[in-house]
């Protein structure tokens, strides 16, 4: 092992951490796609099929194994636990469309023609492409804090693993063409939607901690929130069917000298 690789490793498992740190912390998914979980835990469990039938290290082994439980719990926790934070509408493109070229590519375009060769060519062309839906998502949906970091730390991991498979040729004079092409076209990708994505103002990409719903109080309407701010966060409760019996309905009234006033209805919103 070098030191390139090394550091990618720990790249990669740093935007695993950071993820389920950020979704445990806020109780939320927010902007999160769900689509490229599932891609990237099908990656881990195709590609680390051999988990307990070739050993090369503990910390090969454990680095495995620390992959496929960070993924396989965030996806648990987008679908299971935190659901109903999970903005479905940004999370459009369809997995069927990832992996069927990718399967395809692998049945033909591998080094030998067995099981788990295909399967981790597979798993090497599905991981280039896996975070589409991610990029996708957050184009539409705007930028939160939490995920520049994680986009940000998986392109350092690719850009690290380029590093290490041109340090691997010049040292050892060993070349994994399909690992480099396909780590090349991620690292571009990514290169690509940040160069794109940047311009997205950065007020369509404010994410919300949501973390104080779960809690009686305070109540949206008692924070210390601009107008704006408080009526997002309200809106949000509202689409995701987030019970808050202490949020009433906020009724915007136009005086006669167009200034807004917010009149808070006596009845308790029917918030589900």
């Amino acid at each position: 092992m070098n030191i390139f690789r090394f550091l990618g490793d720990m790249c990669h498992l740093f935007a695993m951490l950071l993820l389920l740190y950020k979704i445990t912390k806020t109780k939320s998914c927010i902007g999160v796609s769900g689509r490229t979980q599932i891609l990237l835990l099908i990656v881990f469990l195709t590609r680390y099929s051999d988990l307990f039938v070739y050993f090369l290290s503990m910390y090969n082994t454990g680095m495995k194994m620390a992959y496929i439980a960070c993924t396989l719990t965030t996806v648990c926790l987008i679908y299971g636990r935190f659901r109903k934070t999970y903005e479905q509408e940004y999370d459009t493109v369809h997995i069927g469309y990832v992996i069927t070229p990718c399967l395809i590519a692998a049945m033909f375009i591998n080094y030998e023609f067995v099981w788990n060769e295909v399967l981790w060519s597979f798993s090497i062309y599905l991981e280039a492409v896996a975070i589409i839906p991610q990029l996708c998502f957050t184009r539409k949906r705007g930028f939160t804090k939490h995920m520049i970091i994680y986009l940000l730390a998986l392109g350092s991991y690719r850009s690290l693993y380029i590093l290490n498979w041109i340090f691997r040729y010049v040292t050892e004079n060993h070349l994994d063409y399909l690992s480099l092409f396909c780590g090349v076209t991620q690292t571009l990708i990514f290169a690509v939607f940040f160069c794109l994505g940047c311009r997205k103002p950065a007020n369509e990409g404010r994410e919300i901690e949501v973390s104080v719903i779960d809690c009686k109080k305070p109540s949206p309407l008692d924070m210390n929130l601009n107008d704006k701010d408080r009526q997002l966060l309200i809106d949000y409760i509202q689409r995701k069917e987030i019970s808050r019996p202490d949020i009433k309905t906020c009724m915007v009234a136009q005086n006669s000298e167009n200034d807004c006033k917010v009149d808070i209805d006596e009845k308790t919103a029917n918030v589900m």
